[in-house]
């Protein structure tokens, strides 16, 4: 049976071999890339940027371990930003972006996206990805607050691209001829559409928040690739 995942993707994607590849992946099709899912999405999960390497609040141990009060400041910390990215607070990180007098411009956005996804990077190392990813846990768990935390930068990468695109600096930039952006605009809106199933209790048959994790982590690591290429450089 097709995955949700494999059904989001499939919808959105147009002809690019970037978006096919990443559709086998997610669908798990017959092929030598069956268990290349969970080490992708691991491999993503973990991928911390250099550039907040030193605005972590908190690091592991020279063992490797977290203890648990290390784990909730960081989840915490996790949290705090998801809040400040909800409709109703996201004003404040616009404030901080924007320059004094003007509007958002579309690379100020993509920055914000970017951004949300290296404090996910800060947070993973202390969580257990298959456990993340896989387990049937309580509402109230420390994991399912991770989980809610994912869901609600996947679901202000949405808003926030469409806003980039629809900016008028987007197509001078020639963003609205960039298929691959496009087609990465597409996941994220499709994200948003699935993450409300999944909130509402009425996924597909078959579906799991396994399937929408995966979805969530491939779709925005290729956007990310995608807004990389206009936000250039150096930045903070």
């Amino acid at each position: 049976m097709l995955s949700m995942a494999r059904t989001c993707l499939k919808k959105a994607s147009g002809t690019s071999s970037r978006a096919a590849s990443t559709a086998r992946i997610l669908g798990r099709l017959p092929s030598h890339n069956l268990s290349v899912a969970p080490a992708t999405c691991r491999t993503l999960y973990n991928a911390a940027p250099v550039r907040l390497q030193k605005t972590r609040p908190l690091r592991a141990s020279n063992t490797g371990s977290w203890n648990d009060d290390d784990k909730e400041k960081l989840l915490e910390f996790l949290e705090g930003r998801a809040d400040s990215c909800k409709p109703e607070n996201e004003w404040k990180l616009f404030a901080m972006y924007a320059k004094p007098g003007s509007d958002l411009t579309p690379v100020d956005y993509f920055k914000l996206i970017i951004t949300n996804m290296e404090f996910l990077a800060s947070y993973a190392p202390s969580v257990e990805f298959n456990e993340f990813r896989s387990a049937n846990v309580e509402p109230e768990s420390t994991i399912n607050r991770g989980r809610e935390a994912l869901m609600t930068f996947a679901t202000s990468a949405d808003r926030w691209m469409q806003k980039a695109i629809s900016h008028p600096e987007a197509e001078e930039k020639g963003m609205h001829t960039d298929s691959e952006l496009l087609e990465s605009a597409q996941h994220l809106a499709w994200n948003t559409r699935l993450i409300q199933q999944y909130k509402q209790g009425d996924m597909p048959p078959g579906t799991s928040w396994q399937d929408l994790c995966d979805a969530i982590l491939l779709s925005m690591h290729l956007a990310v690739k995608n807004m990389e290429r206009y936000v250039g450089g150096k930045w903070e």
